[in-house]
């Protein structure tokens, strides 16, 4: 009776362990998703660009002129989030948005309105690289002919390196992928004038901004995906 009490008790807590692991391994999940979780970066000299958190996404703004809106309305700018504080709950923008609260909103495939009586915002999600020429591919690390920033390419997009600035790694971001090779002008996946085996890391909410880890000096460092530029 006594060892039949023992191998349940035993039982019990063989069951309660791998519960509590397949728990936390979800609330990992959740909390990498980001959704109304705060997502910062350790900006020093700039701030984030303006952008709206709507549906999952980070729509940024563009330099497109519009002098009307297009698509249906969606809500209105409701609030912003701290300083380089990604928005990550809808109808919530940038802290540089501040003024536009208030302003509706309205949407059309991947591109929102921003209406402030009659000035016309728009903001976007791009997923497609908007290079209009093909890029020719150097190899190796050095050129005396061009002087070209660190970037790499990831999802047929290139990044390049925000302003230089070192940062530290939030844990809205997860890993992505690594440089597989070095090329001094990249144009194909995980390849990039940056060190090779550097640690690429992403948010699932928002494609306009990744961090690398430099495999050379260990340091965290932020990169700009160039189609939003």
């Amino acid at each position: 009776m006594k060892k039949r009490m023992i191998l349940c008790f035993a039982c019990f807590l063989l069951c309660s362990c791998t519960s509590t692991s397949t728990d936390n391994e979800d609330y990992e999940k959740k909390l990498y998703h980001a959704d109304n979780e705060v997502c910062e970066l350790t900006l020093y000299h700039t701030d984030l660009p303006q952008g709206i958190y709507y549906d999952g996404k980070i729509y940024w703004e563009t330099s497109i002129e519009n002098t009307s809106v297009k698509g249906e309305k969606i809500g209105v700018l409701q609030e912003v989030a701290k300083p380089n504080c990604f928005p990550v709950s809808n109808y919530t923008g940038t802290d540089t948005m501040e003024e536009y609260k208030g302003s509706e909103l309205y949407k059309y495939r991947d591109t929102i309105y921003l209406k402030k009586g009659k000035d016309i915002h728009v903001l976007q999600y791009i997923e497609t690289d908007a290079r209009q020429e093909p890029i020719e591919r150097y190899e190796g690390s050095q050129s005396a002919d061009y002087a070209v920033p660190p970037h790499f390419f990831y999802n047929d997009m290139r990044y390049q390196t925000y302003q230089g600035e070192e940062i530290e790694l939030p844990g809205c971001f997860q890993k992505a992928g690594t440089i597989k090779k070095n090329l001094f002008i990249a144009g194909e996946n995980l390849t990039g004038n940056v060190p090779k085996d550097s640690i690429l890391y992403a948010a699932d909410f928002q494609n306009r901004f990744m961090i690398l880890k430099n495999s050379e000096d260990e340091k965290y460092y932020l990169f700009e995906n160039t189609s939003y530029r």
